[in-house]
């Protein structure tokens, strides 16, 4: 059975990463006068990761917010080179026994088996309604050519936040903690469409709120 990971053993991953993305932003700072903040998102900021059973692996994800690019870069127009600057920095600075990151869809993802986990990082940005976009390679539906990039609009994550800060109190965390960790493990084996974790997260989050009689929560 899949089970959470102990926060005390996400403390080297999180000190890893965190030694990481800082000479990241230095970098990306000098070179391309491009700013940005970090945090964690999903399950990585509840303490809800998840080891995988079939493994011994667990990821964490990570938020890049984008804050400034200089005058002469094109916000829409730059965006694969906005997502290659990242890559090739985040791979210029790799801990020893990373992978380069790999370009997928929504992310930039990387592993170390060796030590049993690995990041996603997705990149984002909101416009001035506080509307949320994360750039998006649209590989799946363009022959897979790496070319087109986006900065699509995710209308879900604001409703997704709110119905999250809906969970109050030890029960209904612990309601939903078993939920979900229920819904990933079963996830893994079944032979449907694959679904992202945050995905599972929400859909645990709903049950969760019904099952404690919130009516009001964001649909």
């Amino acid at each position: 059975m899949c089970d959470y990971v102990n926060k005390n053993e996400l403390i080297e991953p999180r000190e890893i990463f965190s030694e990481w993305i800082s000479n990241v932003q230095s970098e990306i700072r000098e070179e391309y006068g491009i700013t940005f903040s970090y945090n964690p998102i999903g399950s990585g900021s509840r303490n809800m990761v998840i080891r995988r059973c079939d493994n011994d692996y667990f990821d964490l994800d990570f938020q890049i917010v984008m804050q400034t690019i200089p005058d002469d870069m094109d916000w829409d127009g730059d965006c694969k080179k906005f997502k290659d600057i990242f890559r090739n920095t985040f791979n210029k600075y790799k801990p020893q026994g990373f992978k380069d990151c790999k370009d997928r869809s929504q992310s930039l993802r990387t592993k170390n088996l060796n030590l049993g986990f690995g990041f996603d990082i997705i990149i984002t940005c909101f416009d001035n309604n506080d509307n949320f976009y994360i750039l998006f390679n649209k590989k799946d539906t363009n022959g897979a050519n790496n070319e087109d990039y986006e900065w699509a609009i995710r209308k879900d994550m604001n409703k997704y936040r709110e119905r999250l800060s809906l969970v109050e109190g030890p029960e209904m965390w612990n309601y939903l903690r078993n939920i979900y960790k229920n819904k990933r493990h079963k996830h893994m084996h079944d032979q449907e469409p694959k679904k992202h974790s945050y995905q599972l997260l929400n859909e645990a989050v709903v049950e969760t709120l019904v099952a404690f009689g919130i009516k009001n929560y964001p649909r």
